[in-house]
């Protein structure tokens, strides 16, 4: 972890608990709704079984702003070294979400351009910019 992404987390530390405080109340809010539906179903003839009921779960995101450029040249780096495989470097990518599909559009791209299947010096376009990470905080508060 760098120091400006330390300074980003401590940045948003306070705004992470504010968060953790919003999420706690709108749980309570939405399992009180599920009640009230379940029993809104009874009056009309539908059953809704505990198990189905205790299933229904809730989970929530918080976004925060992050630097991807330094991952994404220490990634380069450790390929370069071969350290890590392609496939490591797109699933930690943030700019990718399918790993499968960009290893095939790589290959077919290989292929078109009549490049052998040997590696490259070079296989990564580092891109830099911001983009926001996607934080999952789960209370597990039962």
């Amino acid at each position: 972890m760098n120091v400006s992404e330390t300074s980003i987390t401590m940045l948003y530390q306070q705004c992470d608990n504010f968060a953790r405080q919003y999420i706690a109340s709108m749980k309570e809010g939405f399992e009180k709704r599920l009640e009230y539906i379940r029993k809104l179903m009874e009056y009309n003839g539908q059953t809704v079984s505990d198990e189905v009921f205790d299933s229904v779960n809730f989970s929530f995101n918080v976004a925060r702003p992050v630097d991807n450029a330094a991952d994404m040249e220490n990634m380069q780096i450790q390929y370069n070294c071969g350290a890590i495989s392609k496939q490591t470097i797109i699933d930690r990518s943030p700019y990718t979400t399918d790993t499968a599909l960009e290893l095939k559009r790589i290959e077919d791209e290989s292929k078109a351009n009549g490049d052998s299947e040997e590696e490259t010096d070079d296989p990564l376009e580092i891109v830099t910019s911001t983009k926001t990470e996607e934080v999952i905080i789960d209370d597990k508060a039962d």
